[in-house]
């Protein structure tokens, strides 16, 4: 069967398309790993000059634990911050969005509400504290509905 100019075309378009998307991905994973980076120098930085139990120390070390992902140690991490800086709002929002992505609801919305303690003009903490209060009432409904009919 023969391809039309049109399709042939397309698929050409589509396979530059798939090489740019390839192309961005392997960016993405060199900007997460120079992001990575710039956190080891900067934890390195501190170490050096000898303020390591600072809440930038411990806010930059919970930071380099959410790009590893090791959501538990960052939110430790941010834990030590605040118990120095308690008004830190980055630290807030980081510990809120670790909480919100292990789906403990509750301590996301509570960090959110701390958040908005610090600066009530924070747009996205007011976006995600409404989205993990109806994520909760969902999930609440949803069991109770199950149960009510016995699924």
């Amino acid at each position: 069967m023969n391809k039309t100019p049109e399709v042939e075309e397309l698929e050409q378009k589509n396979a530059e398309l798939t090489l740019i998307e390839t192309e961005l991905i392997q960016k993405e994973l060199e900007l997460t790993t120079l992001h990575a980076e710039l956190h080891t120098f900067e934890l390195d930085y501190l170490q050096i000059v000898g303020n390591c139990n600072t809440a930038d120390y411990w806010r930059l070390k919970g930071n380099n634990f959410f790009i590893i992902e090791a959501y538990e140690e960052a939110i430790l991490a941010y834990d030590k911050a605040l118990a120095i800086q308690p008004n830190d709002e980055m630290t807030w929002t980081n510990r809120a969005k670790i909480l919100g992505k292990l789906n403990r609801y509750e301590d996301a919305i509570y960090s959110y509400d701390r958040v908005l303690e610090i600066n009530p003009d924070n747009y996205e903490a007011w976006c995600l504290k409404s989205h993990y209060n109806l994520v909760k009432f969902l999930l609440f409904n949803d069991s109770k509905i199950k149960k009510d009919i016995k699924i």
